[in-house]
């Protein structure tokens, strides 16, 4: 299974936050720019109202279906909103040809014609003037015409109403598959894209839970993406990631999955949860140092040779989360250094990067690095690395 689109998984997700009673508001008749901008999804990058409507349709036609699309009409307004858009656009014709031609008069062929039945179809305008339903391939036919000819249609899709009711339980189904795909780390990321491990992205959203409960408490916590992206690690100090590397809904919502929150409210990047689990509030109660991960107590212990080493190791394991895996190749560090991690893959390492690892962990030089990259392989932890840099 696939990754899928942010805004597919935001959509699903709202619609199962929305109340009945906030559905009511369609009773009369929802359209697609109405429903869009009732989710939120209007603001959002990379969907339209053709993408909407269209998955909609796919959600619609699912086995069983996860909603419905019903009482479909097309509201009578449309007719004088036809009318008004053709008389307005004669009317600029009209006043360019009389311009072009000074005294002369305008050559009224070049005239858009009203067409009686507004472009419909005698079928389709005679339903609606007398308020009839249109069937669910006259709706597809009629927002496909719009999407396709927007220029001749006028905004029909304001215009085509409809009523939607949900299948809460096929819908929370599916969003609770995918999730159980994305723990088990079964989803395939487009080309191109690597994410952070399932774990690592939970505990980074642990550790900014951490930070902020202290100053807000565990309810109704408004959590968005970079304050995950640039959180705390176990001691409170401040860590800056990748933020395209987060799969922001999937790990919000495998929390929840999981049971140690529940979310409120869902907006745009933003996420409004309450933290559920009385072990996570233990957890999250305890002093950096303590909370979310109770093996890095150990690391107090350790002498400073040993803290650099697992500085350099922990660097090295948030690349390999990102890096694609293979059977034969090693993961290179094009920084004066290749290095073949167990389970072989390939990865590239900025300069840039290698001297902030080496300054964040105290390292004085590249020889230090070195050895501390010959430590790590007799521990079987690298299997080989080299230099490819000949002025380290």
């Amino acid at each position: 299974m696939n990754y899928l689109p942010e805004w597919k998984i935001y959509l699903i997700k709202k619609l199962l936050l929305s109340t009945d009673e906030e559905l009511d508001q369609f009773s009369r008749g929802s359209s697609i720019p109405s429903l869009m901008h009732y989710t939120g999804l209007l603001e959002k990058d990379g969907i339209d109202e053709e993408k909407f409507f269209k998955y909609l349709l796919d959600l619609a036609s699912e086995k069983p279906p996860l909603l419905e699309l019903d009482s479909l009409r097309i509201s009578r307004t449309y007719e004088e909103v036809y009318k008004k858009a053709i008389a307005k656009i004669n009317a600029l014709k009209h006043r360019k040809q009389i311009a072009s031609l000074g005294s002369g008069v305008a050559n009224k062929e070049d005239y858009i014609k009203v067409d009686e039945y507004c472009e419909l179809g005698k079928n389709l305008y005679t339903k609606m003037v007398n308020g009839e339903h249109i069937t669910i391939s006259e709706f597809k036919n009629l927002l496909n015409l719009s999407f396709a000819n927007s220029a001749f249609t006028f905004g029909l899709q304001y215009y085509t109403l409809f009523e939607i009711k949900l299948n809460r339980k096929g819908l929370k189904n599916k969003l609770d598959n995918y999730i159980d795909s994305f723990l088990k780390s079964d989803l395939i990321p487009a080309q191109g894209e690597n994410y952070y491990s399932v774990d690592n992205q939970r505990k980074h959203i642990l550790q900014t839970l951490k930070n902020l409960s202290d100053s807000y408490g565990y309810k109704n916590i408004a959590l968005n993406l970079g304050q995950i992206a640039n959180g705390y690690d176990d001691y409170g100090n401040l860590i800056y990631t990748n933020a395209p590397s987060y799969k922001f809904y999937e790990s919000i919502l495998s929390l929840e999955r999981t049971g140690d929150i529940v979310i409120k409210d869902i907006r745009d990047k933003e996420v409004v949860l309450s933290v559920i689990s009385e072990h996570l509030i233990q957890e999250l109660e305890k002093p950096f140092g303590e909370a979310i991960n109770s093996d890095k107590n150990e690391e107090h212990n350790l002498s400073v040779a040993d803290k650099k080493k697992l500085s350099i190791l922990e660097k090295l394991k948030e690349e390999w989360d990102l890096t694609p895996k293979s059977d034969d190749e090693g993961v290179i560090f094009q920084t004066g250094m290749r290095a073949h991690l167990r389970f072989a893959g390939e990865t590239k390492i900025s300069h840039q990067k290698y001297l902030s690892w080496t300054s964040e962990a105290g390292i004085s030089d590249w020889y230090e690095f070195e050895n501390i990259l010959n430590i790590l392989k007799e521990e079987g932890l690298i299997l080989k690395f080299e230099s490819v840099d000949e002025s380290r």
